[in-house]
């Protein structure tokens, strides 16, 4: 099962064929979503043709209950046909809260297929457990864990490497560690599953693979944002406190940065405000539009919008909201603060 967020926008797609096989370029698509209190939170709405078969919608999960979400497309033929394409489940998880895990059960059986024969109701707990393990390792090393994701929303590969071959080593053990004798090499056939994650604790140690460490805001030269200007209940972040992007790369002098509502769209929504910003000061400015998502502005700092003590869909932002925060280099700064490569992307 799939989880997605709270507040982020989800992606639906479908790739549409006939009892034939042959691609649906000419229906008409429609998605239907309900959360897990029954509620119709995205009713009959129509997707957009992409290309050979396949459609797309996007949908703010703002409004939605947590936990698993149905959602079901069905495709018309232009003569009216109708064909059930799709049924499936997602999960919904509270805003702000990550993942326990680098690594989700159905994900298992892409590192060892034979895994679904020892999967059932611990095998979530021996995933946590191996991802706990995991983390404790890595503060060893003087990484602060749980590494975040990168600026593209995903772990670096080789977090979810290790967390999956320990998992599967911790499910299979148990299972197997009283019907099986230990090979020449003094080693269980499934010991090989523990040293496969380990590879990735060696490379981590040698520092073959790094990531980027959390560092403070005073650290990553940018200072947390404050409105200084109208009252509406949404409100604003930078990523001062919030580990995004790449670390401040301005190199010149402090600053001082605005962010302004110009426009409120049809609603006052935080996905469809004019907002201008300035690193002068107020003397130049360009121009974004609010989102729930990060928004780069320059120098690798980034802003976003929040519903702050909103529970409707209108007027969470308002004409002559101001935000405004300070940039200061970095020492020794180049291109950012202890920037890594990943493993395997």
């Amino acid at each position: 099962m799939k989880e997605v967020y709270k507040g982020q926008t989800e992606t639906f797609e479908i790739y549409a064929e006939d009892a034939q096989g042959t691609t649906i370029d000419n229906g008409t698509a429609w998605l239907m979503v309900h959360d897990s209190t029954g509620s119709n939170v995205l009713g009959t709405q129509r997707g957009t043709f992409v290309t050979s078969g396949t459609y797309r919608r996007e949908s703010d999960t703002s409004e939605w209950a947590t936990g698993p979400v149905r959602y079901n497309w069905k495709v018309e033929s232009s003569v009216g046909t109708s064909w059930d394409i799709k049924t499936n489940e997602i999960r919904i998880v509270g805003a702000g809260t990550e993942s326990s895990t680098y690594v989700f059960e159905a994900e298992l059986k892409n590192y060892f297929p034979g895994i679904i024969d020892y999967l059932d109701s611990s095998s979530n707990d021996h995933i946590i457990e191996a991802y706990e393990y995991q983390n404790r390792l890595l503060d060893n090393l003087g990484y602060s864990s749980p590494v975040p994701k990168d600026p593209s929303g995903r772990y670096d590969q080789s977090l979810k490497d290790f967390n999956a071959w320990e998992a599967i080593y911790r499910i299979v053990k148990p299972k197997q560690i009283n019907q099986v004798q230990k090979e020449e090499d003094g080693k269980y056939w499934f010991d090989s599953f523990h040293d496969s994650a380990m590879k990735f604790y060696d490379d981590w140690d040698t520092k073959k693979i790094t990531f980027k460490k959390n560092v403070a805001p005073s650290e990553a030269g940018i200072g947390p944002a404050s409105r200084d200007l109208g009252s509406s209940v949404g409100t604003l972040v930078n990523n001062a406190d919030e580990v995004y992007g790449s670390g401040f790369r301005g190199s010149d002098y402090k600053r001082t940065w605005y962010a302004k509502v110009v426009g409120t769209g049809t609603s006052g929504g935080i996905s469809e405000g004019t907002v201008l910003w300035s690193k002068s000061g107020g003397l130049s400015w360009g121009t974004v539009t609010s989102s729930p998502d990060w928004v780069h502005l320059e120098d690798q700092v980034y802003i976003r919008f929040t519903r702050g003590t909103s529970t409707g869909t209108e007027n969470i932002l308002a004409n002559g909201d101001r935000w405004t925060w300070e940039t200061n280099p970095v020492r020794n700064q180049v291109g950012g603060n202890n920037i890594a490569r990943g493993y395997g992307i």
